[in-house]
């Protein structure tokens, strides 16, 4: 895929001379990011919620509902993965192979994802070691993923892909898709596809790019023709167009405060 994804990327790779700011700048579409990632996966998230977990007010163990809540402890889990994803960012700025870096990482960022689920008793740790070890079916979708028995050496030649890939752009677009064709954990597979896409597009030194909740059946169909007719387009040229698009709304309001 990665000729016909080179043929229609509408950005070019930037160099990052202010490593600092770049990071800054992920913070700062924080909130926009995990309101609309979470969405897309289904839970019902405010930024009010996700406010509250990136400020340190959500208090499990004093407030029942915060603890029984399963938006906040996926709010939770996703700033938890968000902050493990931000500190390889920053090894990526520094140099760090990406393929052998997401090799090591993705399922740290995976683990960080549930773990609140697991301090709340609602699924037990050894859920979160290593891939999934049964079948999964994709509402909505006709693409069944692999069977378990072919995720380990799958997961393998992805990596070893991203890592000999020369153009970080392709990289930044077929990864993340081939990601969620081989879907190798048992839940979060989209929120860790997107974590993969803006460490990727890191490397290609592009803003973090958040994908929309109301554009999600857009997005969703860009995989779709990806995962059934090998047709990397559609979702090339949809994160293309993200990439160049103003910021979110979320850092546009902060943006405007500083002013």
């Amino acid at each position: 895929m990665r000729k016909d994804a080179l043929d229609n990327i509408g950005f070019e790779q930037l160099r990052i001379n202010d490593r600092d700011g770049y990071i800054a700048q992920i913070d700062e579409r924080y909130v926009a990011d995990a309101l609309n990632s979470l969405s897309i996966a289904g839970y019902e998230v405010s930024e009010d919620l996700i406010q509250r977990v990136q400020d340190g007010a959500w208090k499990p163990d004093e407030d029942a509902q915060d603890y029984e809540t399963k938006n906040a402890l996926a709010a939770k889990g996703y700033r938890l993965a968000f902050e493990e994803v931000r500190d390889d960012i920053k090894k990526i700025l520094d140099g760090a192979p990406t393929g052998k870096l997401l090799e090591e990482r993705h399922q740290d960022w995976f683990r960080a994802m549930f773990s609140p689920s697991v301090t709340a008793g609602i699924i037990k740790a050894h859920q979160l070691a290593g891939y999934r070890s049964h079948n999964v079916y994709l509402r909505g979708s006709s693409h069944v993923p692999l069977p378990p028995h072919a995720i380990a050496d799958a997961m393998d030649a992805l990596f070893e892909s991203i890592e000999e890939e020369p153009d970080p752009r392709a990289k930044a677009v077929v990864a993340p898709f081939l990601f969620t064709y081989i879907h190798p954990f048992p839940d979060g597979n989209g929120r860790t596809a997107r974590f993969i896409m803006n460490a990727l597009l890191a490397e290609c030194g592009v803003p973090w790019t958040v994908i929309p909740v109301a554009r999600r059946d857009e997005y969703m169909d860009a995989l779709e023709q990806a995962s059934q007719l090998e047709n990397i387009v559609p979702l090339t040229t949809f994160v293309s167009e993200l990439v160049n698009a103003p910021p979110p709304e979320r850092e546009a309001k902060i943006a405007r405060k500083a002013s």
